[in-house]
């Protein structure tokens, strides 16, 4: 049996998560689309990864409700959860912030690679002179 005040208080916690899923899913999204315009990869997989751990810490402080001692609110948590999809939430944001890491690596990779190229046409050219 769960009180209405707790199962509010149970939907006001699920509610949370989802927006914090959400806005965490709407920054990676303008981090991804910045890219193109900045030369500074690094910064953006640095603003990410702080964002996958503040993330990370206020998805397990929302998840207090698993570890309390009353079956009927862990089961009432998990079926209301259920219910409003926070499941598929988390699994876009994870495959969002998976998708996202490698892009940025890649572009970083390229960044460098193009810079090593360019760094090799110099030390030719160098070398033709001596």
């Amino acid at each position: 049996h769960v009180s209405w005040p707790e199962y509010l208080l149970i939907v006001e916690m699920i509610i949370a998560k989802k927006q914090a899923i959400n806005n965490a899913l709407s920054h990676f999204i303008n981090n991804t689309i910045k890219v193109s315009r900045q030369k500074n990869t690094r910064k953006l997989i640095e603003e990410n990864a702080l964002l996958t751990l503040e993330i990370s810490n206020t998805l397990l402080k929302l998840d207090a409700v698993r570890f309390s001692r009353f079956v009927s609110h862990k089961i009432l948590y998990e079926l209301t959860e259920k219910r409003l999809g926070l499941e598929r939430d988390y699994n876009q944001l994870q495959n969002a912030i998976s998708q996202i890491d490698q892009s940025l690596n890649n572009v970083t990779n390229s960044r460098e690679i193009k810079q090593a190229n360019l760094l090799n046409l110099i030390l030719r050219n160098m070398s033709y002179l001596f």
